[in-house]
């Protein structure tokens, strides 16, 4: 049986039975890997559920699966940008609370849970759209307020 190994989704222990096809192009040798996405899923469920640490690039996996920027991830579980891009290159140790988190995230939002979902995605939409919020004031005689009804 030949196997194929599937390093798009950047872990290097991934391999497929089935589910692809190799063509030769003028470009050189390619493979289509069908329905990726379910693929990741599959790959997902099962790092999610794996009973020891997950390994740095795993981590990486399952954040990108959620698509959440490392900023969002960070302020989601009380760090840095800077500490998640540490242990995703294997620089400094995973936090084991942030790793079971972003597992429990990955887990419900891939289960279809409507409130976990919501929340990954107004995370990522607040990242998308990170603006700053203009504030308006007006003085008053007994103090500064804002302006209600001001952008």
């Amino acid at each position: 049986m030949k196997l194929y190994r599937y390093k798009g989704c950047g872990l290097p222990n991934v391999f497929l039975v089935n589910g692809y096809k190799e063509k030769i192009t003028a470009y050189g040798a390619a493979v289509t890997i069908s329905d990726v996405e379910g693929l990741h899923a599959a790959i997902a469920d099962q790092l999610v559920l794996k009973p020891v640490a997950l390994t740095p690039e795993e981590f990486r996996f399952l954040r990108t699966a959620l698509e959440m920027s490392q900023k969002k991830l960070g302020e989601s579980v009380g760090t840095t940008d800077q500490t998640i891009a540490n242990w995703e290159k294997g620089n400094t140790s995973i936090d084991k609370a942030a790793e079971t988190l972003l597992r429990m995230l990955v887990r419900e939002h891939q289960g279809g849970n409507v409130i976990v979902q919501q929340f990954v995605d107004r995370l990522n939409d607040a990242d998308k759209q990170e603006r700053l919020e203009s504030l308006t004031f007006r003085q008053s005689k007994k103090s500064w307020r804002r302006a209600p009804g001001a952008a």
